[in-house]
């Protein structure tokens, strides 16, 4: 479903855009005077200004920052790759535009649904803010310039942020997808309910170019989710029965779910394969993985670091070895409150990196509902209760409510109230269970989902 922006998030972005402007405006035409250069740079990446955070819990990153150039001086709004510029003094249309530029033409197809007002490559490249620009596409014009104000006339403001949170969520999964690419072994954590699987399963698409909903079709993706009873023999390789010979049952060896993947992916060094461990700290990891605990590390991957399975007696060649093969990466997925959260030695945890999933910003889960008031309504209860849960002095981040445990309210039939009574008051009632004050507390988190609109 496609992200919906209400008023009050587009009057914010203009707000904002404003405010940045007032700012730039001071420096048109001169050197930028100390006093604002602080201001300015707080409106990039890294500076102090907080991103902008829409009514859905979603938090747009600064975009902006100040380039000055031999040909423009001007400020900008970054778009993922795509850059849009202001420019105030008329130099390439003679009149004050915004212009979109880019070095590729395919950025202003997928940032302004191929619908240009002009689509032009110069001749002679010219370097703007650092960037060769070879094309641009003239889409909004600008009110003349003065000596107090810089906005924008005839632009679409909701296009611009819309845009924006789209290349965010996406520059967003691809940071994730980069560090599984870097580190081989991720562990996605958090509290229940913010879409850790859903996450994994989205890092995993982007790297295979594998829509989410073909994945498991797909030779590169394996999925298992661990539990108390699973062992070595289901994960590497064990004995399994072979039928029935002289009126005994036989057994024969055979590989295990990630023995099977790695061997697929040994004989396709070319690709990626990515293998997601759903709940991984709910089986016992030493149980499960034996030798591997040396093979899964990122600096032994390879032939060269090859281990004995346990069955290695029962193998055709003697010298029979096993390796995780270098184009194999693992994704782990575990709730932190998990009591087997603590099962995960220091060992096992230096093989991989953790990536927290917090649920203010998997709030976007929430889209699929298709009631925008609905959506919005609980978006904004969400938010306010798990502030106070991590407010609180007995509970913590960990035990936020994530937007999974709003989801029955696709349905029309399910309203707010059914969730709070059916899926989050249970929930809270496990976390809080045993403390003298237990009843206060649910009262207290009660007052806080009921009173805000």
């Amino acid at each position: 479903m496609e992200d919906q922006l209400n008023e009050q998030d587009v009057k914010m972005f203009e707000d904002y855009v404003t405010e940045f402007f007032q700012i730039c405006q001071k420096s048109i035409a001169k050197e930028t005077p100390t006093e604002y250069k602080d201001q300015i740079e707080n409106y990039v990446v890294g500076g102090k200004t907080k991103p902008i955070e829409l009514s859905d819990g979603t938090k747009v990153t600064r975009h902006f920052a100040f380039g000055k150039n031999e040909l423009l001086k001007t400020p900008y709004v970054n778009i993922g790759w795509v850059n849009l510029y202001f420019d105030w003094g008329g130099t390439i249309f003679g009149e004050p535009r915004v212009f979109i530029a880019s070095p590729r033409v395919e950025n202003f197809k997928t940032l302004t649904h191929d619908k240009f007002t002009t689509n032009t490559n110069f001749e002679v490249p010219i370097k703007l803010v650092g960037q060769e620009i070879r094309a641009y596409s003239a889409k909004y014009k600008v009110n003349q310039v003065d000596d107090s104000e810089i906005n924008i006339n005839e632009s679409n403001y909701p296009d611009i942020l819309k845009n924006m949170k789209y290349f965010d969520q996406k520059l967003y999964n691809q940071k994730l997808s980069s560090q599984l690419l870097r580190d081989k072994n991720i562990i996605l954590h958090g509290a229940p309910g913010t879409g850790k699987t859903y996450t994994a399963q989205t890092i995993a698409s982007n790297i295979l170019g594998v829509p989410r909903e073909a994945l498991m079709a797909s030779k590169q993706y394996g999925f298992v989710q661990f539990h108390p009873s699973y062992d070595y023999t289901d994960f590497v390789e064990g004995l399994r029965p072979a039928g029935l010979e002289g009126g005994q049952l036989q057994f024969s060896l055979q590989p295990g779910i990630f023995m099977t993947f790695c061997n697929l992916a040994k004989a396709d060094t070319q690709k990626p394969y990515i293998f997601v461990i759903d709940e991984i700290n709910r089986g016992d990891l030493s149980k499960i993985f034996g030798e591997l605990f040396f093979a899964i590390d990122p600096g032994y991957r390879g032939k060269a670091s090859a281990v004995t399975t346990q069955y290695a007696n029962l193998h055709r060649k003697s010298d029979e070895a096993f390796y995780i093969p270098e184009n194999v990466y693992i994704i782990g997925t575990m709730n932190d409150i998990d009591r087997s959260a603590e099962t995960i030695d220091f060992a096992m945890r230096r093989r991989f990196r953790f990536i927290r999933i917090n649920a203010v910003d998997s709030v976007k889960m929430l889209n699929v509902i298709q009631d925008q008031k609905v959506r919005r309504k609980i978006t904004n209860k969400l938010n306010r209760l798990n502030d106070a849960i991590r407010k609180d002095d007995v509970l913590s981040q960990d035990y936020e409510i994530g937007p999974g445990y709003c989801m029955r309210l696709t349905d029309p039939e399910v309203s707010i109230d059914d969730v709070w009574q059916e899926d989050i008051e249970p929930l809270l009632t496990e976390y809080l269970q045993g403390l003298d004050d237990f009843e206060d507390r649910l009262s207290k988190f009660k007052k806080v989902f009921d009173s805000t609109k």
